[in-house]
């Protein structure tokens, strides 16, 4: 898994990404966090294919199938965790089958 927690991080990421979808994901959500000024209050995590739903649960520290948010793009998944005080997780993902399984929630 990719945690990538400041803009630098993010910035140094994403020429190595060869997925035209993620790379395009990567940048919107850079831009988006620069130009809303929330470098501080959000972690960009880019699960890979050998990662489990236990070790995003581990970084996010709560249940991964209870997303605040989400939207597919193509077969990626972004995934919004809100967190306090305004702190937020940005989980893309490529079709994991906690997504497709657990739509009951509230936001979904």
């Amino acid at each position: 898994m990719l945690k990538l927690t400041t803009t630098a991080a993010i910035e140094a990421a994403i020429p190595t990404v060869t997925c035209p979808t993620l790379k395009h994901l990567m940048l919107g959500r850079l831009e988006d966090i620069v130009i809303c000024d929330l470098a501080a209050l959000t972690h960009l995590l880019v699960m890979e294919p050998q990662d489990t739903e236990a070790e995003l649960r581990a970084c996010l520290g709560r249940e991964p199938r209870d997303w605040d948010w989400r939207e597919q793009h193509g077969h990626w998944w972004e995934l919004m965790y809100l967190a306090s005080g305004g702190f937020a997780f940005i989980v893309l993902t490529e079709e994991p089958a906690f997504v497709q399984q657990g739509c009951e929630g509230a936001g979904r």
